[in-house]
């Protein structure tokens, strides 16, 4: 049986493209913590992308 790859999971802005920085409070060394109402400089949001597609 084969192995499954792991999904490759991003947070970037929809309008510019630039990935989202994680919030260094809540992180670990396990764990990667996300702000969900963060905004980008460029005044587009935060979205998540499973291997190069949109969610939400």
């Amino acid at each position: 049986m084969a192995k499954r790859q792991k999904p490759d999971i991003e947070f970037k802005c929809e309008k510019c493209g630039s990935p989202q920085p994680k919030n260094d409070e809540k992180s670990d060394n396990n764990f990667d913590v996300f702000d969900c109402n963060q905004t980008c400089e460029c005044g587009g949001k935060f979205c998540m992308y499973i291997d190069g597609y949109k969610i939400g």
